[in-house]
């Protein structure tokens, strides 16, 4: 088995060598072909990009990533062999650090269960020491990156070389730097996989999601990229300033894509729809909930969106041929035939305008009042149901869906540094940005019948303010 070479849409060849074939080759890993990227068909019907074409692209540009700093590891110490046992690691941990997504990606994320996939790692590990250094905290890994360790450990392994560290592997996908000092090799293979900032999964995402939607948002330059990322002296990764205009584009990408894209108000309401018709047939008992979303569903049955949408097809079929009414009806033909609900703002910028009145009117005292309702999931529960039994309206006529807003300057927590003059100085400092700032981490879409909006809105109004007396 020689080298196989891959021409994916956006990166052009993609080299494979024997051993990342044999991984790539068996079931468990060509499961991910049958996982979509992105949930919001409805709205870009060419969204049909997979997870397996963002694995081998995050592989492609994180061995890109560690060639371009090769100098500067020799610089600082590291031996030419040491750094081809790092770029054989960071390679595997790039190509499988999104076998563990549930279907429907993000979304069928909501409904694994990240307490038994540690305990299934736990197991699996039968080490204390190790497991508890390695997934140090519950707060450390999303629920698909733990389930992707879980996969690594159970399946992968057998197929990954004899001189990989599967806890150095697990380490890369869910972020968790070393203490050590002596670890900081490591910890920047972590950081190109796994970052708060930049890195070669964001960017692999930002990319193929932004083409696949029609370029919406700035293309990234890549090369410009790469030659700015350097080893500084406390021997971290940074980024230099010749690579400012290519950050910045990576940063206004990620802005867009979130506010034309992932928060688009018809994405936001078909995401809503599709997590809420499965999460009512679980309650119903109409489906079971390890059948599809569970580290067994997903390592040892290799299930898959076709599978979850094939049956969600089937129950709304049956509940269209019921002579009943019922929620789950209502939900299935909302989605299946596209019997919208209409929204009373549509975009983030009107939204805060509406905010500005509520203030200045006094039905609520300032944005933190309103925030601390949304964040409260029964409360605006309350508030929907208020209004739909106000209206006259039947469960499944009204909605209040909350969103958390992920633009970049919004962040708090994320500090993207870079290195002028030996100096590291925030990005932020350093260019005109656009002013997310104003808009909080936290905001909602009323959607209704289209003839109700109206009154939907006033009687919203009215809610809210008895909430602020």
């Amino acid at each position: 088995m020689g080298i196989k070479v891959v021409k994916d849409l956006v990166h052009g060849y993609i080299y494979m060598d024997k051993e990342i074939q044999r991984c790539v080759d068996i079931s468990y890993f060509q499961r991910l072909h049958r996982i979509k990227q992105l949930t919001c068909t409805l709205l870009f019907p060419s969204v049909n990009h997979t997870r397996y074409e963002h694995s081998l692209g995050v592989m492609k540009l994180a061995c890109d990533f560690f060639d371009r700093l090769k100098n500067d590891f020799l610089k600082y110490g590291k031996t030419e062999k040491e750094l081809e046992n790092l770029k054989n690691h960071l390679q595997f941990a790039a190509l499988l650090h999104d076998v563990g997504h549930a279907p429907f990606s993000h979304l069928g994320e909501k409904f694994l269960d990240k307490k038994d996939i540690l305990l299934g790692i736990k197991n699996i590990l039968n080490d204390d020491e190790i497991f508890n250094d390695t997934f140090i905290s519950d707060s450390i890994g999303s629920s698909h990156e733990i389930m992707s360790c879980y996969a690594i450990l159970k399946v992968f392994k057998k197929y990954l070389p004899m001189t990989i560290d599967t806890t150095f592997l697990c380490r890369m996908i869910i972020g968790n730097c070393y203490f050590s000092q002596d670890k900081w090799a490591e910890n920047i293979c972590i950081n190109i996989l796994n970052s708060k900032s930049i890195d070669v999964d964001k960017i692999d995402y930002l990319m193929r999601d932004n083409h696949m939607t029609g370029e919406i948002a700035p293309s990234l330059d890549i090369e410009r990229l790469l030659a700015s990322v350097s080893i500084d002296k406390n021997r971290n990764l940074c980024f230099i300033a010749k690579g400012l205009p290519a950050i910045q584009c990576v940063i206004d990408s990620r802005d867009l894509l979130y506010l034309w894209v992932y928060h688009h108000h018809i994405s936001v309401y078909t995401e809503f729809l599709l997590g809420e018709i499965i999460h009512t047939c679980i309650v119903e008992n109409k489906l079971y909930r390890d059948r599809f979303f569970s580290k067994e569903s997903i390592v040892d049955n290799l299930i898959c969106d076709d599978d979850v949408y094939s049956f969600l097809r089937q129950v709304y079929i049956e509940e269209k041929n019921s002579s009943r009414s019922s929620y789950l009806k209502k939900l299935t033909a909302q989605y299946f035939e596209r019997k919208f609900l209409k929204p009373i703002w549509k975009t983030i910028y009107e939204y805060y305008e509406f905010e500005k009145d509520w203030i200045l009117h006094k039905y609520i005292s300032d944005q933190n009042h309103l925030n601390n309702i949304l964040q409260d999931s029964d409360r605006v529960k309350k508030i929907e149901t208020a209004i739909q039994n106000k209206l006259g309206l039947e469960r499944g006529d009204i909605f209040l869906i909350t969103q958390h807003n992920k633009f970049y300057h919004a962040m708090n927590n994320v500090m993207l540094e870079i290195k002028i003059r030996n100096k590291k100085i925030l990005l932020a400092d350093l260019l005109p940005q656009k002013n997310f700032k104003k808009f909080k981490d936290i905001s909602f879409f009323i959607f209704v019948k289209k003839e109700k909006k109206k009154e939907a809105y006033q009687s919203f109004l009215d809610e809210i303010k008895k909430l602020n007396s």
